[in-house]
C-alpha cells in the first residue's frame, strides 16, 4: 500500500507541474507595422525592450502546393494563405482597422519569436517578415459578461513578399510573387 500512495503523490506532483512547463515554454511575439500612410504603428508592449510593438498571442498561416489527388504530383502553383494574428484589443487596434477600410499598404510587417537561450536570456530565435503586405480582415471578439478573459481580435495579412529567418540556426528562406525580395 505505501507504493501505491508514493505512485499516487509522484503522478498528483508531475500533474502539478506540468502547466507551469508549459507556461514556461509559452512566449508572446512581438510585432512591429509599418504603414506607407500611418507609418510606425502604436506601441501596445509594456515591456520597453519590446517597444514600439503590438504583442502577438497567437499566430496562423498556411502555405501549400496543390496536388494532383490521383499522382500525388505537384499541379499547380503553391499558395500562401493569410498570415492571422490574435492580438488584444490596444492603441494600434484604430490604425488596423484604418489600414484595412483605406487599403493601407504596410511597407513591412515583422513578427518576432523568441526563446530562452542556454545562458538564460531571452533572444529573438524566428523571425518572419512580411514586405507590401495589406490587412484584409479584422474580427474582434469579447468574451462573455463576467468572464476574465481578455478583449481579443485576429488581424489577417496578405503580403507580396515573405521571409523566415531561424536567427540561431543562421538559416533563411524567401517567396515572393511581385518580383519583390
Amino acid at each position: 500500500m505505501l507504493a501505491l500512495d508514493r505512485m499516487v503523490v509522484a503522478v498528483t506532483a508531475l500533474l502539478a507541474l506540468m502547466p507551469a512547463v508549459g507556461r514556461a515554454q509559452t512566449f508572446e511575439f512581438y510585432v512591429s507595422i509599418e504603414g506607407t500612410k500611418q507609418g510606425l504603428f502604436a506601441n501596445e508592449s509594456i515591456r520597453s525592450n519590446h517597444m514600439p510593438r503590438v504583442v502577438g498571442l497567437n499566430f496562423d498561416y498556411l502555405v501549400k502546393t496543390p496536388l494532383d489527388p490521383a499522382t500525388g504530383a505537384v499541379s499547380g502553383k503553391r499558395r500562401h494563405g493569410p498570415v492571422v494574428m490574435t492580438k488584444e484589443w490596444g492603441a494600434a487596434s484604430p490604425q488596423l482597422f484604418q489600414a484595412l477600410v483605406s487599403n493601407e499598404l504596410l511597407k513591412s510587417v515583422v513578427f518576432e519569436f523568441y526563446q530562452t537561450n542556454q545562458q538564460g536570456e531571452e533572444e529573438v530565435a524566428t523571425l518572419v517578415k512580411l514586405t507590401n503586405a495589406a490587412v484584409v480582415e479584422i474580427h474582434q471578439h469579447s468574451p462573455p459578461v463576467g468572464n476574465n478573459r481578455r478583449q481579443l481580435e485576429d488581424v489577417s495579412f496578405t503580403f507580396g513578399a515573405i521571409e523566415i529567418q531561424h536567427l540561431p540556426g543562421k538559416t533563411i528562406a524567401t517567396d515572393s510573387w511581385t518580383g519583390l525580395r
